[in-house]
């Protein structure tokens, strides 16, 4: 792109324009060009003139250009952040639905649990890991969704930033193919490929098949041609080039809970209680024998008929609610702590990566020399690679070639 077209896009006739004018005149387009104004809104020719104020603002501002931080024009982002806000809105609402729903079915599948025991020695042994499972479960169900619809917001944005990149990315490609010939990336292609037909010209002069050596050299450019140009089709598409959404650190930490419930104290106070009245009468019946023997069959009716099963079952239940209870409130603290954190990262997050797409897009644009062949295949402090020579494919290519060539020579 050429200051003077730069200068037209922005609608900037002054020759030597100062940064407040160039910053005005990009602010006002932005306003009317950003794709998701509904009625002017246009994603190709936004970046255009994007592109057009990263070249002018470098050309205008003094040498110390790249150690100005960026500013991120917030008018730009207003419209999008507000259509994440009320999807996040809905994911929050829906979420104290679910919330609640999961609440009330894992008090239900407990108290499922408990009733399901038919046995108090069956009940004393397992009532702890299958309330800590259940609990964890649903625990882990909860979280799980409030991720997911996470997941899918941030990838309704990386489909947004995909389809605003998307014309401007073809543009980019058709002007590389148009100049094709002048390409230093073309050009990378055939020399590469030429150094690899060299050796299998050689070997063809040697063997005395001077056209096929020669031939070997036309397939080859022609060769390093359709390699340039599929990679370049590859290259610039928002799927290669664009920078998705991190979510990674955009997630609920889902936390496993221990559960420990004490129904064992009851059935130990009758064991207890049997035990001493057994030893009383005893004692009182048959002496030092007689209270050993009262003991020890007092403790045992104690354990057996100390408890009925209903009784422990309801004992055991007020026991499980209250542990539930108390693990809902740690929850629910944990998810007052965690929710707003993720909000706040998700904004930060999309704010980062918009500017980063838009800004590696517009210097793109805007890297074109006088005879506007991209200057970012030979900048080393651009942004490039765009895409590098495919050596495995061409080598691959070369050694198929050169096979059925010398098979050929052989058998003929």
């Amino acid at each position: 792109m050429k200051l003077s077209e730069a200068a037209d896009l922005l609608g900037i006739e002054s020759p030597n324009p100062s940064i407040d004018e160039i910053k005005s005149s990009y602010r006002k387009l932005a306003q009317i060009y950003h794709p998701d104004v509904q009625e002017t809104g246009n994603a190709k020719y936004f970046l255009k003139i994007s592109a057009a104020y990263e070249l002018l603002k470098k050309r205008f501002l003094d040498s110390n250009y790249m150690d100005i931080a960026e500013e991120v024009d917030q008018e730009e982002l207003e419209t999008r952040l507000a259509s994440v806000n009320r999807a996040y809105e809905n994911i929050v609402k829906e979420f104290q639905s679910k919330y609640e729903k999961i609440i009330s079915s894992l008090y239900k599948e407990a108290g499922i649990k408990l009733a399901s025991y038919e046995m108090a020695s069956k009940l004393y042994e397992n009532i702890e890991k299958d309330i800590e499972s259940i609990i964890n479960s649903h625990i882990f169900e909860l979280t799980s969704w409030f991720n997911d619809n996470i997941a899918k917001l941030a990838e309704e944005y990386d489909d947004w930033i995909n389809s605003f990149l998307k014309d401007t990315y073809e543009e980019l490609r058709d002007r590389e193919l148009t100049n094709w010939y002048r390409s230093p990336f073309l050009i990378r292609h055939l020399i590469v490929g030429g150094i690899l037909n060299l050796c299998s010209l050689t070997l063809f002069f040697i063997l005395g098949h001077y056209f096929i050596g020669v031939s070997t050299l036309v397939i080859g450019c022609i060769g390093s041609y359709f390699l340039y140009k599929r990679t370049v089709n590859f290259a610039f598409t928002p799927k290669k080039q664009a920078f998705e959404l991190n979510t990674s650190h955009m997630a609920l930490v889902s936390k496993s809970f221990q559960v420990k419930i004490d129904v064992q104290t009851s059935q130990e106070d009758m064991q207890g209680r049997g035990a001493l009245g057994g030893l009383v009468v005893g004692a009182s019946q048959a002496g030092v024998g007689g209270a050993v023997a009262g003991f020890l069959i007092g403790s045992l009716a104690g354990s057996l008929f100390g408890e009925k099963l209903s009784d422990l079952k309801q004992r055991t239940a007020t026991l499980v609610q209250d542990k539930i209870t108390s693990i809902e409130s740690q929850v629910v603290s944990l998810l007052n702590e965690q929710i707003p954190i993720i909000y706040e990262k998700i904004i930060s997050g999309i704010k980062e990566n918009y500017e980063k797409n838009k800004s590696r897009t517009a210097k793109l644009l805007a890297s074109t020399d006088k005879d506007d062949v991209f200057s970012f295949w030979t900048d080393s402090n651009s942004d490039a690679p765009i895409a590098k020579v495919d050596y495995i494919a061409m080598i691959g290519i070369w050694i198929l070639s050169s096979l059925v060539l010398l098979i050929l020579v052989l058998a003929f």
